[in-house]
Formats: C-alpha cells, structure tokens, sequence
C-alpha cells in the first residue's frame, strides 16, 4: 500500500509537470505569434497615421487661407475707400493722443497726490498730517496742549516768542539771540517775508532739534527731521529723493520747516583732499539748487557738531550761524 501510495504521488506530479510545461509552451505560442502579427501590421498602422496627420495639415492649411483671403478682400475693400481711410487714421491719432495724455495726466495726479498726502523717506519724523489719523485726532491734540495744559485757545504772538523756548535751558545771550530770531521768523508774514535759513552748531545734546522743533509749532509752521547721514547711501537716488522731498515742502500752505541734523555728513567740502563720489556731488547740487533763492514755503534748518567741515556754497544759503554751548553752572543746576 506505501508502493503504491508513492507511484500515485509520482504520478500526479509528474502529470503536474506536464501541464505546466504544456501552458508554458502554449502561452510562448501565443505571445511569438502575437509579436509576429505586430511586426506584421507596424508599417500598415504608421502609413495610416501619416495618412491622417497629412489630412490633418491639409485640413488647416485651407482653412487658414481661406480666412486670409477673406480678411484681405475685407481689407481691400475697406482701404479702396478714402473716407475710410480718414476715418481710421484719424481713429489711430485719437486713440495715440488719448493713451500719451492719459498716462500724462496719470504720472500727474499721482505726483500731486504722493506730494500732499505722501510722506517722502528721507523724513524720519513729521508733524505734518498726512493720514485720516492725524486729521482726526489733530483736534483732541489741539485741545490738550492749548486748553488743558495751557488755558487758552488762541496764541498772541507775544505768547508765541515767550512758549518758543519753554522747557529748554540755555544760556542768557544764547537765549536773547534765539528769541530775536523766533520772533522775526513768527512775524515773517506780517511783513511778508521769506524764510531763513539757519546754522545750529555745537555739542550735541544741547537743545538744537528741541528748539527746532518748538520754533516750527510757535510759528505754525510743520517741521520735517531728517538726518544727513541717510542721503549719502541713497547712491543714485539721492538727487531723485531730495527732489521729492522738496516737492512735498513746498506743497504745504503753512510751510515746512527742514531740520537736517548731523548736516556736515553730507553736504561736507567738495573741495577737500577726501573723496567724494559722483552720486554725492550730485545730490550736493541738488540741494544747491532748490536753496539757490529765498523761499516762502519752507526753511532750512541745519544741525552740526563741525560746521567747518560743510562746503563753502552752503555758507551762502545761510542767513544766521547759531552756536550751541553746553550749559553752564547755573543753567545745569
């Protein structure tokens, strides 16, 4: 019985091995002869695509002429007339000057715009309002420092020349000075005077951008702060930028006051044995030129600590050099 138990299982996977390679032969059949029946219909089924792919062009190609043709006949027809030829000309020249005086009047209003309610970036600090904020809180501002602080609503211009130095401790003669030329500055419009522009210089931290600051608000006046030292980085840009800045000045229907602190670091000699790139000569004419004449709408104010290091022309655009001592004994205590 184990004899024949063994010859059945001999058997049955010899009988197994049989029909596995009988499909693997069948299957190797299959795929020859599906190979062969591919090889065999290759170039049928390429000239079939050119066929079609040269249809296709050919297709496209009358198309394309025939809407040509009917374009040029159209155009042919349209040309032949003078009328339409007027009419399409004049067409042309209207929509040419109307496209040069829309981007005119563009570049236009856009500049009045960035010089009334823009704020250029050189200026680092402003008290004129160039936001919905500040117009809206400008009354509760009012209110507090004139009412509040100091009961009463309208300044004299006596109290004017006295408030110009209040909180700012200088010497006597330095003191009489200021106030002669605080009041010749709030009275300017009574005789209808141009600005003028001034030279504060001394050690720093001895009340030159506070006096500034307070001469701009007593004479009602806006002040502008910016400093010297981020001109000369600007490059080539520094011309287009003091332009800017002095465009926004004079837009002011009170006047700007211009206080440039640390001046001498860019408007130093050009003379001098240290060099000075092209940019920087160039942003110094600038300057030069928009303070070339006496203004109505703005003033410089400038702050150094070596006003000999500033260059001879800017000597000349100055009306009064002011020296800022630091405090003596009775003024420290």
């Amino acid at each position: 019985m184990a004899k024949q138990e063994q010859l059945k299982r001999q058997t049955m996977q010899y009988e197994h091995q049989l029909r596995r390679e009988a499909d693997q032969a069948q299957l190797l059949t299959k795929e020859k002869a599906k190979i062969e029946r591919m090889h065999s219909t290759k170039e049928l089924r390429h000239e079939d695509i050119r066929v079609r792919e040269s249809e296709r062009r050919l297709t496209k190609q009358d198309l394309w002429t025939k809407n040509l043709e009917i374009v040029g006949s159209g155009i042919k027809s349209y040309v032949s007339d003078i009328g339409n030829l007027a009419t399409l000309a004049g067409g042309l020249t209207l929509a040419f000057f109307g496209f040069q005086f829309a981007r005119t009047s563009g570049r236009f209003v856009s500049k009045i715009v960035e010089s009334r309610f823009g704020r250029p970036s050189l200026v680092r600090e402003t008290s004129r309002k160039s936001s919905f904020k500040d117009w809206a809180f400008a009354p509760f501002g009012f209110f507090y420092s004139q009412v509040l602080v100091k009961g009463r609503i309208k300044n004299t211009s006596a109290m004017k020349q006295k408030d110009v130095l209040e909180g700012i401790i200088i010497e006597e003669n330095l003191e009489k000075s200021l106030r002669q030329i605080s009041h010749s500055i709030i009275n300017r419009k009574k005789h209808y005077a141009p600005f003028r522009n001034l030279l504060l210089h001394g050690p720093p931290g001895t009340g030159k951008t506070l006096f500034a600051k307070s001469l701009a608000m007593h004479s009602g006046m806006d002040y502008a702060i910016l400093t010297g030292g981020d001109i000369s980085p600007l490059g080539r840009e520094a011309v287009n930028e003091l332009h800017k800045l002095f465009d926004w000045s004079i837009t002011s229907s009170r006047g700007v006051l211009l206080f440039i602190d640390e001046a001498d670091a860019f408007l130093r000699k050009r003379a001098s044995d240290e060099y000075i790139s092209e940019d920087l000569r160039n942003a110094i004419n600038a300057f030069l030129y928009r303070t070339g004449t006496a203004s109505h709408n703005f003033m410089v104010v400038m702050a150094s600590n070596t006003p000999e290091q500033l260059d001879r022309a800017i000597h000349d655009r100055l009306d009064e050099m002011i020296h800022f001592d630091r405090p003596g004994e009775k003024q420290r205590l």
